[in-house]
């Protein structure tokens, strides 16, 4: 658990600008993190930049067509991204 909110502190950290709309995308992250996070292969959510906006990362161990297509592209309109991260091991 303790590598998992690592991960998504680095990932909050890597949007150093934060744009109005990262309250919003965290809203939103919150109210779908338990239904994203009971997808087979989903190791991770958390707040990114797509595009120069904010967005959902959905963080992944390996992405394939079965999760690209589990996962929705958007979530109350804010963008959903997948990121593929490889293996996630618990220090």
């Amino acid at each position: 658990m303790g590598a998992l909110l690592a991960l998504g502190l680095a990932i909050a950290a890597c949007a150093s600008d934060r744009p109005p709309d990262r309250s919003l995308a965290d809203e939103v992250m919150q109210r779908h993190e338990a239904e994203l996070m009971s997808i087979q292969g989903i190791v991770g959510v958390g707040i990114g930049q797509c595009d120069d906006q904010s967005c959902i990362k959905v963080l992944v161990e390996r992405e394939t067509p079965e999760l690209a297509e589990a996962v929705p592209t958007d979530l109350e309109g804010i963008p959903v991204e997948l990121e593929e991260i490889g293996s996630v091991y618990a220090q």
